[in-house]
């Protein structure tokens, strides 16, 4: 029995030492541009006008702005869906100037769609063109962090609504397009997820943010089981990346920028699934958090997000207090 249990633990550890050194082999040596080719048909040359097209949620800022450039750099297409409508034209104007490509975009509030709202969304999208990316990047957090009964019902209906819904709705409506451009070209498809590290350590006081990202998770690895072969899953799981939805407002050494980011992920690309965290320090930390038992992790994460919490409504009060003084 013991021998046994021995060889399950040398084939867990290698199997986990492989991931690490893939994950930085890939962040070392990979070529985002490059692996984006996989999906692209050869006749598809630098001289040409690109014919096929990639779609991004939440690309008006952020990680899904920094998507957007990676896409059209490696000559995509691209039609980008966000709240904004104001800085989704300008993205369009300079991506369009900088690549000389099309871009196409969609102001949209995925909390209102409903029903056949997705199945037209999908059709209109699928209108532009040959469809072979699909990044869903949109996604919401619970801000400011709380207990479960602590945080906002609207909000929580919110988180649902875009991390869980618009995934799935949206990936749902766009498969046939999807599935089309391996059908006319012979080529896989790719569909981005963007999960989290919560996906792996369950956050208290993120408690609806976590679990959305573990359905994430789920979600990304039974897709690439139904359609592998013919639509690639990469599932990206960071762990800090500086944006406005994570307040986090410089890159360092342990923080990586959106567009380190996304360069990191589509790294990635041609392989037919991939949970991937595209910073080595990240598949460290992976590997720890992995390692031990979860009641080991609770207890500190429980106490670093009250502190968040307190310095949120410190922050809060103090704004207050400073707009009464002008007025």
């Amino acid at each position: 029995m013991c021998w046994f249990l021995a060889i399950v633990g040398a084939i867990v550890v290698i199997k986990k030492l492989f991931k690490l050194f893939k994950t930085v082999f890939k962040c070392l040596l990979g070529n985002p541009t490059k692996a984006l080719q996989t999906y692209k048909p050869r006749s598809e040359g630098e001289d040409k006008k690109p014919s096929t097209w990639a779609v991004v949620t939440g690309a008006s800022m952020g990680i899904g702005r920094a998507d957007a450039e990676v896409l059209a750099k490696a000559g995509y297409n691209l039609v980008l869906l966000a709240l904004e409508e104001d800085k989704l034209g300008e993205a369009k104007e300079e991506l369009e100037k900088k690549y000389n490509i099309t871009v196409e975009t969609i102001p949209i509030n995925f909390c209102d769609l409903h029903g056949d709202d997705w199945t037209k969304l999908g059709e209109r999208i699928a209108a532009f063109g040959d469809i072979a990316v699909l990044v869903n990047n949109a996604g919401l957090t619970v801000d400011p962090p709380g207990l479960l009964h602590e945080v906002n019902s609207a909000q929580c209906e919110r988180i649902v609504a875009v991390n869980v819904n618009t995934l799935t709705m949206l990936t749902r409506a766009l498969m046939p397009a999807l599935l089309q451009h391996h059908e006319k070209t012979g080529l896989r498809s790719l569909v981005v997820t963007m999960s989290s590290f919560v996906s792996r350590v369950p956050v208290p006081m993120l408690l609806v943010y976590s679990a959305s990202k573990k359905y994430t998770q789920q979600f990304s690895m039974a897709l690439a089981a139904e359609y592998g072969g013919k639509v690639d899953v990469i599932s990206a799981a960071p762990w800090w990346v500086a944006t406005p939805m994570t307040r986090i407002r410089r890159a360092n050494w342990r923080t990586l920028s959106p567009e380190q980011f996304a360069n990191g992920v589509f790294k990635f690309a041609g392989s037919s699934h991939s949970e991937v965290d595209p910073y080595w320090l990240f598949a460290l930390f992976d590997l720890a958090v992995e390692s031990v038992p979860p009641c080991f992790v609770y207890k500190p994460i429980m106490n670093f997000m009250k502190v968040v919490r307190d310095a949120y409504f410190r922050r809060k009060e103090r704004m207050e207090k400073e707009a009464k003084k002008d007025n």
